[in-house]
């Protein structure tokens, strides 16, 4: 093992840190009130109170820690925000009018989102390159084991634009193994990672060039895969990436490519498969918005689509759990933890169909789009609901918040650390909408597996083949 170069550690000016700590503990406060106003007040009047509450929540976690965009109480929070609030906005707006307990979700997430932060904690933990050991030949390994991935990516994205299938649908239905490769994306973005981290802890610059490249492969996935979530994913990694390791983004500036990610995705969904049939698939956000207005169309589009569904999931599972379906009490997390460590990279459908939470609620409210292989996602938080109510909710919120803690400080010990940490932020984003599930499978298939054939072809490019494994070592500098 040889010690890599070192990295700048970049914070937030003391000015800039001293306003977010400043400001955080009034945002605190401020939403604890917005809350209690919640819960005595009548929709729609409760919701915006409701909404305004889980606004200053996430405002102030961020503050604590000075929005740094490596720590969970940033990303996670600003992530969740967005989630939750679309749905119960755009009811208000009249975008969508379906008759929904908006107000309890969102006073559901307050309280999840506020044990989430207990579980992660404010505590920072320092990204330190100085004690990074390296293994020798790890930027090779990375940047042949990325080529070869985009090979693979390539002949999907040929495959079943080549297949005349119709629609995103239609491809996960049928289809041959070589047009479900999407998982791939993320062994991508893995290596990716470990090429650029290595670069840079090498004193080389950062590979926009392979960026750039990489960027038109998940462009290629939007248009013919039908997967939106692809180009996010790659833009979230490469700006914490870039606030870890080259410059921290400001807080003003994090607001601003928040809502231009968001309108961007959104947006895209316009565009899903549309090399399949000429079309993509339309959201109709714009049709159903009556208005004129330039702002409000902005709002809809930022917020339609994508980011509407865990808030409006939620709602509705508010509405019909326990009433109608009955909690699970630890069931259903159980059963999506054996789904998501079931043997195989591609899961067996008819198992999935049976233990999946998401798969449950699209069979049981969307069964028609289930059918046709659609989805309708699902919910973080309503997973903690329907396992037991609010007490199911705080209960798994605080695991989550407990285990991205613990990742945190994973990230501060070795460069395969940060690489580890820093591909799980954009499927536990992911995650929002969906269930743990998504974090388990895909971070062990996917990201631990990556991670796993890097060092090991590093290990054997290596002339000494000697080394021990980057997990293991010094405890990282504490700030």
């Amino acid at each position: 093992m040889t010690p890599v170069a070192a990295t700048k550690q970049h914070r937030a000016s003391p000015k800039v840190a001293s306003l977010a700590s400043l400001a955080a503990q009034p945002a605190l406060m401020l939403s604890v009130a917005l809350l209690g106003i919640s819960f005595v007040t009548p929709a729609p009047q409760s919701i915006v109170f409701g909404t305004l509450a889980l606004s200053s929540l996430a405002a102030g976690l961020a503050g604590l820690v000075d929005y740094e965009l490596r720590h969970p109480l940033t990303w996670f929070s600003g992530a969740f925000l967005l989630y939750s609030v679309s749905a119960p906005i755009l009811y208000l707006m009249g975008v969508y009018d379906r008759p929904l307990p908006h107000t309890q979700a969102l006073q559901i997430e307050y309280v999840g989102l506020a044990a989430f932060a207990l579980g992660a904690g404010p505590k920072r933990f320092a990204l330190n390159t100085r004690t990074f050991p390296m293994t020798p030949n790890l930027s090779t390994a990375a940047g042949v084991l990325l080529a070869i991935t985009s090979v693979l990516i390539v002949l999907s994205i040929l495959g079943v634009a080549d297949s005349g299938l119709v629609g995103k649908m239609a491809k996960n239905v049928v289809g041959s193994w070589v047009w479900k490769l999407d998982f791939l994306y993320t062994f991508g973005n893995t290596f990716f990672t470990l090429f650029a981290l290595s670069r840079i802890a090498e004193g080389r610059p950062f590979p926009i060039g392979v960026l750039a490249v990489y960027a038109v492969l998940s462009i290629g996935g939007l248009l013919v895969l039908g997967e939106r979530d692809l180009i996010a994913r790659l833009v979230l990694t490469a700006l914490i990436l870039y606030s870890s390791t080259i410059r921290q983004i400001r807080p003003l500036m994090l607001v601003s490519l928040t809502l231009a990610g968001a309108v961007a995705i959104t947006s895209a969904g316009e565009f899903r498969s549309y090399f399949l049939d000429g079309r993509g698939v339309q959201s109709g956000v714009y049709d159903r918005l009556n208005t004129r207005s330039s702002g409000k169309a902005m709002i809809a589009a930022a917020l339609g689509g994508e980011f509407r569904t865990a808030g409006e999931n939620l709602a509705q599972l508010v509405q019909h759990v326990p009433s109608d379906y009955p909690y699970r009490f630890g069931l259903g997390t159980l059963g999506d933890s054996m789904d998501a460590i079931s043997v195989g990279v591609i899961t067996d459908r008819a198992a999935h169909e049976t233990r999946n939470l998401a798969s449950w609620f699209s069979q049981t409210f969307y069964p028609a789009l289930y059918r046709r292989g659609g989805g309708a996602g699902f919910t973080l938080v309503g997973q903690g609901w329907i396992d037991g109510g609010w007490i199911g909710v705080i209960v798994l919120m605080w695991l989550v918040g407990r285990a991205s803690r613990w990742l945190l400080l994973l990230s501060s010990t070795s460069l395969i650390g940060f690489a580890f940490y820093l591909n799980l932020i954009p499927i536990a984003v992911y995650a929002i909408r969906q269930t743990t599930t998504v974090v388990l499978s895909q971070g062990m298939k996917h990201v631990l597996v990556a991670v796993l054939l890097a060092q090991l072809l590093a290990y054997l490019l290596s002339p000494a083949r000697t080394g021990r494994p980057l997990m293991h070592n010094q405890s990282p500098s504490r700030g």
